[in-house]
């Protein structure tokens, strides 16, 4: 961040590519809610984010247990002009399920798959692990007969 103030101190013009950079090491250093705050200076200063720094920050969010957080900003990359791809999808997948966010997972599951996207390895894994596991929640049924029918 040091580095980061002294580039706008110096008249330096940060990039898309610094600003992912730094927000994954906030992300990384369990500091998700200060790299949401950046994300959002970031965009009042006219930077436009991409899909890197979406994924950076909803995969940080989501490791970090704001998945609210994380839905909430997931909801928005469609008004930036972005598009969410199959792994930013999973992102936000794993993210619920890891968080007990079931139902949520289960309708991202059926938006992703209508918008023609399977779940990853790392997706699917988890899943399997939560079925064979003691939470037995019928939402985590639903959502691998959905997986599996597509």
């Amino acid at each position: 961040m040091d580095l980061y103030r002294k580039m706008a101190f110096d008249g330096l013009s940060p990039t898309v590519v610094t600003h992912n950079i730094l927000l994954h090491g906030l992300c990384q250093h369990g500091k998700s809610v200060e790299a949401l705050t950046l994300f959002y200076k970031i965009q009042d200063l006219g930077h436009k984010p991409d899909m890197v720094t979406y994924k950076t920050l909803l995969d940080g969010l989501c490791k970090n247990h704001y998945v609210d957080k994380a839905l909430s900003l997931f909801r928005t990359i469609k008004y930036h002009g972005l598009i969410p791809d199959s792994d930013t999808y999973n992102i936000i997948i794993r993210g619920c399920l890891r968080n007990e966010k079931y139902n949520e997972a289960c309708k991202l599951v059926g938006k992703m798959i209508d918008c023609g996207f399977l779940e990853d390895e790392i997706t699917s894994s988890l899943l399997l692990q939560l079925l064979l596991s003691e939470v037995q929640h019928p939402t985590l049924l639903a959502m691998h007969h959905k997986i599996s029918d597509s």
